[in-house]
This record gives C-alpha cells, sequence and structure tokens, in this order.
C-alpha cells in the first residue's frame, strides 16, 4: 500500500491539470451558472461518494484495531497530496451557506451522515467472510489511490461554488474522515502524519464555519430541511471523533497530544461552537416534542444531535483533567474550561440533553 504513494500523487496531478485545462479564465466554455453543476462535475461528485462508500465498506471487513484497517486508514494519512486534497474539500463543504428549506420531503437516505461517531459503538464490525483479509486491503489500497485523485478534481468542483445537487458528495467526504478517525481512536498510537492533519483541519476555521451553520440553523424563520440538518449532522460527527480521540490521551507522544488539545481548545473557544450547537440543539428538542404529538416521521440526524453534542462536552471534560494532570499548558487548560463553562443557556441545554 505504501508503494501506491507515488501513484496517488501523479494520479492527482493529472487530474488537477485537467481540472485547469476545464477551466479557463477566458471564454471559450463561459462560465459555469452559480449554484448549477456542469455535468462533468455531477458525474465527478458522484464517481467520488462511490469511491469513499466503497472504501468505507472495505474497512467495515476489518475490526478497527487490525493492521489492515490501520493500513487502509494510513493511505490518506501519510499520502500529503490525497489528505490536502480532503481537507479542500471539506473546507469547500463547510463553507457552503446553509441549504434552503426542503420544499419537498428529502430521501431517507439524505437525511444525514451514516456516521454516528465513535464513542459509543465497538467500531467495526470485523470481517463478515466477503474477502480474506489480504484481499481486502489490498483492494482498498487500490480503490484508495483512485479516490485520492477523484478528490483532488472534486475539491476544485467544491471550490469553485455553492452547486446545487452536491450535498451527498460532500457528506460523504466528511463522513469518510469520521469512520478513518474512528479506525485511528482505536490503534496503539497516532501517526505524526495524522495529528499533522487533525491540526490542519482545526486550524483552518472548520469549527468557526460549522458554528455559523447551527447559528443560522437555530435563528432560522424558517422550517429546517432534512439535507441542512444532515449537513451539520455529519460535522459534529466528525467534531464527536476528534474529542474522542484526544479524550483517550497521549497514548506514546504526549507532545503530541499536547499540541492537537490545544488547537481543539482555540478553534473551540474562539469559534464558540458548542453555545450555537447547543441552541440548534434546543430547537430541535422543541421541534422533535411536537412531532411526538402529530403523525410525522421522526429524523435520525435530528434526533441524534443532542446525545451526540453531551457527549462532546464528556469528551472536552475529559481532554480538560487529562489536560490538568499532565500540567502542560495553562492556557490550553483555560480554554477548555472557558468552553465547558459557556454561557449559562448553552450549558443548561446540553446537560439536560
Amino acid at each position: 500500500m505504501a508503494g501506491g504513494c507515488r501513484a496517488v500523487i501523479d494520479a492527482m496531478q493529472r487530474r488537477d491539470l485537467c481540472v485547469r485545462q476545464a477551466q479557463p479564465s477566458g471564454a471559450a466554455q463561459g462560465p459555469a451558472l452559480p449554484g448549477v453543476l456542469r455535468e462533468s462535475d455531477a458525474e465527478l461528485l458522484e464517481e467520488l461518494r462511490d469511491l469513499l462508500a466503497r472504501i468505507k465498506q472495505l474497512l467495515k471487513q476489518f475490526k478497527a484495531t487490525s493492521s489492515e484497517a490501520r493500513a487502509t486508514a494510513d493511505a490518506f494519512w501519510e499520502d500529503g497530496a490525497a489528505s490536502s486534497a480532503l481537507l479542500r474539500l471539506l473546507a469547500a463543504a463547510v463553507r457552503w451557506p446553509p441549504a434552503a428549506p426542503a420544499t419537498a420531503t428529502a430521501s431517507a437516505g439524505d437525511s444525514g451522515s451514516s456516521s454516528s461517531g465513535s464513542g459509543s459503538g465497538g467500531g467495526g464490525g470485523g470481517s463478515r467472510g466477503a474477502e480474506e483479509p489480504a484481499a481486502a486491503a489490498a483492494a482498498a489500497a487500490a480503490v484508495a489511490e483512485e479516490a485520492a485523485s477523484v478528490m483532488a478534481a472534486a475539491a476544485a468542483v467544491a471550490a469553485r461554488a455553492a452547486p446545487v445537487g452536491s450535498a451527498k458528495p460532500m457528506r460523504a467526504a466528511c463522513d469518510f474522515l469520521s469512520s478513518v478517525l474512528d479506525v485511528l481512536v482505536r490503534q496503539p498510537n497516532v501517526s505524526p502524519a495524522a495529528a499533522h492533519v487533525i491540526e490542519k483541519l482545526l486550524s483552518m476555521q472548520t469549527l468557526h464555519c460549522l458554528a455559523r451553520q447551527s447559528a443560522a440553523a437555530a435563528a432560522s424563520a424558517q422550517p429546517l430541511g432534512a439535507a441542512q440538518i444532515g449537513c451539520i449532522h455529519c460535522f459534529t460527527c466528525l467534531l464527536h471523533n476528534i474529542t474522542f480521540l484526544l479524550a483517550r490521551g497521549s497514548r506514546t507522544d504526549a507532545a503530541q497530544h499536547a499540541s492537537m488539545c490545544r488547537a481543539l481548545a482555540e478553534a473551540l473557544r474562539d469559534s464558540s461552537v458548542l453555545e450555537h450547537a447547543a441552541r440548534l440543539v434546543m430547537r430541535l428538542l422543541l421541534r422533535q416534542v411536537l412531532a411526538n404529538s402529530s403523525a410525522s416521521v421522526p429524523d435520525a440526524a435530528a434526533a441524534s444531535m443532542p446525545p451526540l453534542l453531551l457527549s462532546i462536552y464528556r469528551h472536552v471534560s475529559d481532554i480538560c483533567v487529562i489536560m490538568q494532570q499532565q500540567g502542560r499548558d495553562a492556557a490550553c487548560c483555560e480554554a477548555l474550561s472557558e468552553v465547558l463553562r459557556g454561557p449559562a443557556p448553552a450549558t443548561s441545554c446540553c446537560r439536560t440533553g
């Protein structure tokens, strides 16, 4: 699998070149209409969604603690071009304006991320006999190489606009990273490459954008659509898995762990993302109460938000205790304590979940 890194980079460079050639600055093709996907763009994003889903399915055949699962995840952690493309894709996805209120009911498969966060599960159901571990690992490596090249092109598409109809592929990228983090949580150590990706994700204002999405949804005078809640839920799952990873402690590298905790603490404090999420949860809880008195079908993503947010707060509390015990970073501890204190209404909402 490691031998495929050069091929991944070459494929991504070729794909980036194709994207640049297909998007000239002149008027040869004419600019794409705002918010409208070209047919080739739509096909590309759907291809990415399919590839990421295939890698996730292959990951499910391994125990999360296995060497095969780690090798599959490392195909992204250790390839700078692939992880960079994924980060660019997520940066574009989380910065899109909130989806307009749904005029039609979304399909069941469009109601949120399929990743529920790694804190409550066993993470990977082990081999189900579909493939031998070695064969599945090789298949995952091949799909990962193909996905890396597609991801680079998809990131260029996503950064160009907020195209209609592309929410599912973008959420698939977020869901994929949550799944890879789920594997990392159960491994004996965090590689420097993985730590770098996590810190980069936290430093590029991902939580600030999630906070704005949550605030807009909480304050909206219009009904909340399933796609809008699904996007927020997906990124909240990603945040959950990051906090769960750091709540497990330093394991082998205390300095690396402290650096990630510092990045998390600053991002949480400066973005106020948990406060905005708590206000959104309050609205969702009220909607759930009203829905229970009617014949409407509950939204899975919306229903999972309160326990998900409560779990994040517990992880942040655990991280704060770890950092205080280590006595390594007083500023980090203070930032985490500030996040946990929060304004009274938000904190109260989270505690009552």
